[in-house]
């Protein structure tokens, strides 16, 4: 681990952090409109937007929320416990070993961001 707590590994002198984030300038043409479906753009790095004008603002933090309304949900410590009870059942294993590696081809360390499955 590095001095900030994140895993890193080393290929070609370079250092790829897998902190789990990717690059939104570097990896703009990965995101689609979750409301038509077109490419989006960065606009100004304060935003990515659609052909449409469907606008999407880029946090303080780097994050992007692509949903389209809210969650009508109360998430608190309850919720967070049953749902990691459902992880740890194997309820999500069929689609992170068949699902996430089809998502994941053609994306690897050093193709422009750090995207890394």
């Amino acid at each position: 681990m590095s001095k900030n707590n994140k895993k890193h590994f080393e290929k070609d002198d370079k250092v790829y952090l897998t902190t789990g984030k990717i690059n939104i300038k570097e990896n703009i043409d990965i995101f689609k409109c979750p409301v038509c479906d077109d490419r989006m753009y960065l606009d100004e790095f304060k935003s990515i937007i659609c052909l449409n004008n469907h606008r999407f603002d880029i946090s303080k933090r780097g994050y992007v929320n692509l949903l389209l309304k809210s969650s009508k949900y109360k998430y608190d410590k309850e919720m967070f416990e049953s749902r990691n009870i459902i992880c740890k059942m194997g309820f999500f294993d069929c689609f992170l070993q068949e699902e996430i590696p089809h998502f994941c081809k053609g994306f690897s360390p050093g193709t422009g961001g750090e995207f890394l499955c």
